[in-house]
């Protein structure tokens, strides 16, 4: 894991929510057998991680789910709750700042199941 590219997209993150960026990127850990591409956990027990399915370096779509469970670091560490939508938007404004087409990436039907918003699901405001 290259911890210079998870600051990077970190502070990506930030800019796009407009939220102040945390100071230290937290742990990040490859697990083979996550039933979803990407995870982000906290409790009051242990400090947040990050759990990603695949790491491939220069890997958009691994980049992707990174940027993406980060936006939720940021919102967490920003103190205004984790959500969604916000962590969808910063990966698809990303995927878009790579040329590529978020579309390409993610369907109607899982941004639906992870949203519950059909409107935003149709990704029309990209």
């Amino acid at each position: 894991m290259n911890l210079e590219l998870a600051r990077e997209l970190m502070v990506y993150a930030a800019n796009v929510l407009k939220y102040e960026c945390p100071e230290d990127v937290p742990e990040i850990r490859i697990e083979p057998d996550l039933e979803c591409h990407g995870l982000f956990r906290w409790s009051i027990f242990r400090p947040p991680v990050i759990s990603l399915r695949d790491w491939r370096e220069g890997n958009l779509e691994d980049q992707a789910t990174l940027v993406h469970e980060l936006a939720h670091w940021v919102q967490y560490e920003s103190g205004f709750g984790t959500n969604e939508i916000g962590a969808i938007t910063v990966e698809c404004r990303w995927l878009q700042s790579k040329g590529e087409n978020p579309r390409d990436y993610m369907s109607e039907s899982s941004v639906f199941k992870m949203t519950g918003d059909k409107e935003f699901a149709r990704l029309e405001w990209l």
